[in-house]
């Protein structure tokens, strides 16, 4: 707290911004006091529905009732939270923040990247071969539900779609999800590709005819822009992101079966995938491009120094 202070005073703060994890705001409230600043916290996830399905780092020492309490003392000290999609400002109303102090503040992606067509013959190094491609670019991890992917490749199977799985990411359920899909015969059916450059996940989510992100996070806007049809679960941010047959393709939380289905009608009804795809990236370029999201987030600046 100290130490947090004093550098506020050296550098002449006029603003302290933090994250909303209860063992930063501490630090962030003392640098403002010192100053008499304001503090605004930026909302980066609901962590409770991501601890309900796996994400342990989401709770501190391991309690999620600490978190909670932390968050009621915490929460209402700060002059405004700032949640990076819209439903994620619940999280601080829950906690005691009357909804005047907040206040969204977009994700912004350089869409310029998905500008660029993938290079021709790009997915033929998976060895695709002319087969549909369903990708993956995210962790693999159970609150991301990558251990169902095994169960929706097999369910796709067994509706008669011959289509190949590229995965690209890494994770604790890696080895897991490797396995299982070794047992189940499935080997044929996906590629592993590990992690790819940065500058290469809009070439892959391009070429794929389908994307598949349940429950993702910045990766999810991403798949938004390429122009593909993006099949999620119903659940936290999704929600805000994407409308169900307009801007994605939406299953229940947790049903692969009902994922699986939503991939097979997307391979089985291509201008309506199209039309879908081209309707995510027309949202996505305008809620969520750098340039416009730069402009919202000075403004927003502006005003808290003003």
């Amino acid at each position: 707290l100290l130490r947090a202070a004093r550098e506020a005073r050296r550098m002449g703060a006029t603003v302290v911004r933090t994250a909303e994890l209860p063992h930063l705001l501490p630090l962030a409230l003392a640098a403002g006091w010192v100053r008499h600043c304001p503090v605004v916290m930026s909302v980066h996830n609901d962590w409770e529905p991501r601890s309900r399905y796996g994400a342990e780092d989401q709770l501190l020492y391991g309690n999620p009732r600490v978190r909670r309490l932390l968050e009621r003392l915490l929460y209402p000290l700060v002059d405004e939270a700032w949640p990076v999609f819209p439903g994620w400002g619940e999280v601080a109303r829950r906690r005691g923040l009357p909804s005047c102090r907040i206040r969204h503040f977009p994700h912004g992606i350089d869409l310029t990247r998905f500008r660029t067509a993938p290079p021709r013959g790009y997915l033929d190094r998976f060895g695709a071969g002319g087969r549909p491609v369903v990708a993956w670019a995210a962790r693999l991890a159970k609150d991301t539900f990558a251990d169902q992917i095994p169960e929706i490749i097999a369910r796709v199977r067994e509706a008669g779609q011959d289509a190949l799985f590229v995965v690209a990411g890494r994770g604790q359920a890696e080895e897991a999800i490797r396995l299982e899909i070794r047992s189940r015969g499935l080997d044929g059916d996906v590629r592993f590709l590990g992690f790819i450059p940065r500058d290469e996940v809009p070439w892959l989510v391009s070429a794929a005819d389908v994307n598949l992100c349940p429950y993702g996070g910045y990766t999810t806007l991403e798949m938004l822009a390429s122009a593909k049809p993006l099949v999620v679960y119903d659940v936290g941010w999704n929600r805000d992101v994407v409308r169900d047959a307009e801007t994605g393709l939406m299953a229940p939380a947790g049903d692969a079966a009902a994922c699986a289905e939503r991939i097979v009608w997307a391979l089985h009804h291509p201008e309506e995938a199209r039309r879908i795809g081209a309707q995510a990236r027309a949202w996505a370029f305008e809620h969520h491009g750098l340039e416009r999201v730069q402009e919202i987030k000075a403004g927003m600046y502006r005003k808290l120094l003003s």
